[in-house]
């Protein structure tokens, strides 16, 4: 779904939609992604003028995902693993990574009720 976005809206659209996954996450909650390949994105990048336009334009590659997500204020981004089972065709063997949004002290500042800030 990152690669869709990112072509179509380029890195502002990648942007706004990392930001929106952390607005709607509950404190303490978890994004999971796997990023396409940047090689991947030139199989697609003639798909329509839009997608050109933005391809040609795009300064931030999946690699720096996860910078991106801490710079937009994800609590940390972990890479849990990379697919190498060999029945996985080598096109779906992308890496997979949590992001979690930060968790928020309890306003009154004691403890916070049993699943209280349960991601959703």
């Amino acid at each position: 779904m990152t690669k869709w976005i990112h072509l179509n809206h380029g890195d502002a659209g990648l942007r706004r939609f990392f930001a929106r996954v952390l607005a709607d996450l509950r404190p303490g909650g978890v994004f999971v992604f796997e990023p396409q390949p940047w090689k991947s994105y030139g199989k697609r990048k003639n798909a329509s003028d839009a997608t050109r336009k933005h391809f040609a334009e795009i300064a931030i590659k999946p690699p720096a995902f996860p910078a991106l997500l801490l710079e937009i204020g994800f609590a940390d981004c972990v890479l849990r693993g990379t697919p190498d089972d060999a029945a996985i065709p080598k096109g779906f063997r992308r890496p997979i990574y949590v992001a979690t949004k930060p968790r928020a002290p309890p306003a009154d500042g004691a403890a916070a009720a049993p699943g209280a800030d349960a991601a959703r």
